[in-house]
């Protein structure tokens, strides 16, 4: 019995949104879930009998970290609390609860340490204040691995700035795609690359990053040109990366030109919004 078709998820519809914008191409068709191993789109240009790419999508993603982000973004983006003279910068483990009474904790020790003139308190030894107290203890009992003062002006006062993992460098993003590269999520992928390419497709990967892992999101948000040759096999021509952290710009990587920041302004944005 035939499967029962699918929609795309909207990463899918955003992904191929932008390598038709970036590109000038257009979809020929979509993985539906009807037949087994499908490419997840076929694109071609405009007026063309035929594709001419095979593309693959997928995701990085690291589901408690997702959940963590979801918690997080939920009590705190664009909250102000009265209580906190200051904005403050938390990194949050990923043991961290965030709602509830620990939430009503870590706003009383942000607003303690602000009245005692503390701006910084962390578990990493060589970056703890001289006159932190008991205050490192009450940090890894709140499952938090750093607070940090950012300012008292107006636009930040009371305001919770999150973080869950250090921010990396361009330099990174080529280390992310390698590993990535070598995982089991990529091996499914690339041999449905390879089928295409076999055919004579040019096969482009489409990677969306982890939103809470800064490395990609922060280069793409500065537009930092990722460096390095990455490790890609024989089977892909094309090597897209993307975040939502900063959507309106996407890495890609080629054999003909290494790696480059395409913008995308509003694409990735419209077709998810679009598509809830």
């Amino acid at each position: 019995m035939p499967k029962k078709p699918k929609p795309p998820r909207a990463e899918e519809l955003a992904a191929e949104a932008v390598v038709n914008q970036a590109l000038g191409t257009v979809t020929f068709d979509r993985d539906d879930n009807t037949a087994p191993a499908m490419i997840d789109a076929r694109l071609g240009e405009p007026g063309t009998p035929d594709p001419s790419i095979a593309l693959e999508i997928t995701s990085n993603l690291d589901k408690k970290q997702t959940a963590l982000w979801s918690e997080i973004g939920r009590h705190y983006a664009e909250k102000r609390f009265p209580q906190l003279g200051a904005g403050w910068l938390v990194e949050f483990t990923r043991a961290a609860h965030i709602g509830g009474q620990q939430q009503k904790a870590l706003l009383a020790f942000l607003a303690d340490l602000g009245a005692r003139g503390v701006t910084r308190v962390s578990t990493r030894d060589d970056q703890q204040p001289a006159a932190a107290g008991n205050d490192v203890d009450v940090l890894r009992a709140l499952r938090l691995r750093a607070v940090a003062q950012v300012s008292t002006e107006p636009d930040v006062r009371g305001r919770i700035f999150a973080s869950t993992s250090a921010v990396g460098s361009a330099g990174d993003v080529t280390a992310y795609v390698n590993a990535f590269l070598l995982g089991e999520v990529a091996a499914n992928k690339l041999r449905k690359l390879q089928r295409a390419k076999d055919e004579g497709l040019r096969t482009l990967l489409f990677v969306w990053a982890d939103s809470s892992h800064l490395t990609v999101g922060v280069a793409l948000d500065r537009a930092h040109l990722a460096v390095g040759q990455p490790a890609v096999p024989a089977q892909l021509d094309e090597v897209w990366l993307a975040s939502y952290f900063a959507p309106d710009t996407v890495f890609r990587w080629t054999r003909e030109a290494d790696w480059e920041v395409v913008s995308v302004p509003g694409v990735i944005t419209q077709i998810t919004m679009a598509a809830e």
